[in-house]
């Protein structure tokens, strides 16, 4: 009975090492997202920023621009298209 009790403490102390091992992976890869993101936003105040100054410098031009209407999609239904009555 002291060889089971060794035996099952030995794969339970196996099992706390991998259970650490993978946490410790996991620490770092939440890490290097966090530092990914970072960057990203960073990245994307640059940008907001860049597009900030052109639209005001656009605006003390006076250039106008005109841009193109959104193409509107009609809603989808389970019907299929109807052709239009004349009657």
């Amino acid at each position: 009975m002291d060889d089971t009790f060794t035996i099952v403490a030995a794969e339970t102390m196996d099992v706390v090492v991998i259970l650490g091992q993978l946490l410790g992976q996991l620490v770092i890869q939440e890490e290097q997202m966090r530092a990914q993101l970072r960057a990203q936003g960073e990245e994307m105040r640059t940008y907001a920023g860049m597009v900030r100054d052109l639209v005001q410098a656009i605006q003390m031009s006076g250039l106008k621009i005109s841009l193109p209407a959104p193409h509107l999609v009609s809603p989808l239904t389970s019907e299929p298209p109807r052709s239009a009555d004349t009657q």
